[in-house]
Formats: structure tokens, sequence, C-alpha cells
């Protein structure tokens, strides 16, 4: 049973994010916080754009919960920083 815990973490995390998910492209869309396709985009509507700012929030929280049980925080804490700025300055505010 060494697998359980991992598990219902994975699980848990997963449900935030989903949740999260929903939640900010709600938002989004109501804000018309849109990206509209061109020649080249993939899809053929608007669709929101920033939903990474809800799973964000989720994986690095689980990835620092991760190491303070592991007790590895002190050689992660950089590369934390570096993930978070990232994705709140670069990924979905920029466009990027």
């Amino acid at each position: 049973m060494w697998w359980l815990p991992p598990l219902l973490f994975a699980a848990a995390a997963a449900l935030a994010a989903w949740a999260g998910t929903g939640l900010v492209l709600r938002l989004l869309a109501a804000r018309a916080i849109l990206d509209h396709p061109t020649e080249r985009s993939s899809h053929e509507r608007p669709t929101p754009r920033g939903a990474g700012l809800a799973v964000m929030p989720v994986v690095l929280a689980a990835w620092i919960a991760v190491s303070v049980i592991e007790d590895t925080l002190v050689f992660h804490w950089p590369v934390f920083a570096a993930a978070a700025a990232l994705a709140a300055f670069w990924n979905d505010l920029t466009g990027g």
C-alpha cells in the first residue's frame, strides 16, 4: 500500500487543476480574453487564452509539497521561482 498516498496526492492535484481550469476558462470567456484564429491557427473559432494560469499554481504547489516531504526544497527553490515567473509573466500574459 506504499503507492496509495502518492496516488491520492496526484488525484487531488489533478482534481484541483481540473476545477481551477474550468473556473479560469469561464472568467476568461466572460472577460473576452480570447485567442482569435488566423490562417496559421489550429482552431477555427475564438477560444479563451490563459487557462495555464489555473494549472501552474497547482503544479508548483504540488512540486513544492513533494520537495518539502522529500527534504529537497533548498535545492529546488530557484527552479520553482523561474517556473512561476515564466508562467506568470511570459506564457499567458504576453501570449508567448
